[in-house]
């Protein structure tokens, strides 16, 4: 496995995904004795403009808040700081990465005290150097997760992990254009500490465009404030960033951006965030 480390307190990770072009739905003609046109069946879409989802509590920033985040125009992670979070859990910024408009739209919010996490799905996006508008129905977005540096490792053992928190991955990339712009993920994950840092198993399934895909994320992370990379990031093949943080009272949390190639012949691929809490 090709993992590399990156330290989340002096760098940002920034990759461009491109996508492909053509695609298209098919058209049922209508019976000829009707002269009525039927039009061409197109997949299910996301149209919402308002927030969805919800958090247990609000984000409550440490001394060095940190942030993750992955879509259609890269990834990238850093100190988050500023932070502005409403009051249904949504964050709009996160250091200079920002999300504004009217509407504006953040869906699959979730989150409690220790991390907060959201899809940017409607609005008005700057993130690096790029500003782009996200328009309800479309493939771009951006996901995010906010969290808390783990200054102090626990004792050496083994933590389990609950079935996490997912935005709905987008479409980041294939040899031919989806119009399936959201799928769906899954995963599991457990973290072992043996004095030489974190020791992370972790797994994540995508459905989308017909199809399913799998990526392993195993690796260590040797200190909290420090993330490492196993494969590719963007469109272009099964990879991730992954980070620990503190999640309170000896618990950690394992905070993944991901990549997936399904298995269809186009080989799509999806891009989103996940967060384990482990105790």
């Amino acid at each position: 496995m090709n993992i590399k480390f990156l330290s989340l307190a002096v760098a940002a990770a920034f990759i461009v995904a491109g996508c492909g072009g053509g695609g298209g739905g098919s058209e049922s003609n209508s019976p000829s004795d009707s002269g009525i046109v039927v039009p061409p069946v197109q997949p299910p879409v996301e149209n919402k403009t308002t927030n969805s989802g919800s958090v247990e509590a609000s984000f409550a920033p440490g001394a060095k808040p940190r942030f993750m985040m992955t879509g259609s125009r890269g990834q990238m992670a850093g100190i988050a700081s500023p932070l502005t979070q409403a009051s249904d859990g949504a964050v709009t910024v996160i250091g200079s990465n920002t999300l504004t408009g009217t509407p504006m739209a953040v869906q699959e919010i979730s989150g409690n005290a220790n991390f907060a996490q959201g899809r940017w799905n409607v609005g008005t996006a700057k993130t690096g150097s790029s500003t782009f508008t996200i328009v309800a129905g479309s493939h771009d977005a951006v996901h995010y997760s906010v969290y808390n540096d783990l200054e102090v490792f626990p004792a050496i053992g083994t933590l389990s992990c609950n079935s996490g928190k997912f935005t709905k991955p987008n479409y980041v990339g294939g040899t031919a254009y989806s119009t399936e712009y959201l799928g769906a993920s899954t995963g599991n994950a457990s973290v072992t500490f043996d004095g030489n840092g974190a020791n992370v198993s972790l797994m994540i399934t995508t459905t989308g465009a017909g199809a399913s895909g799998t990526v392993n994320l195993s690796g260590t992370v040797k200190t909290g404030n420090s993330s490492y990379i196993s494969g590719g990031l963007g469109g272009t093949g099964n990879g991730g960033m992954v980070a620990v943080g503190d999640a309170g009272n000896s618990a950690v949390n394992v905070i993944a951006i991901y990549t997936v190639v399904v298995a269809n012949e186009h080989k799509t691929s999806y891009s989103g965030i996940a967060t384990f809490t482990c105790k």
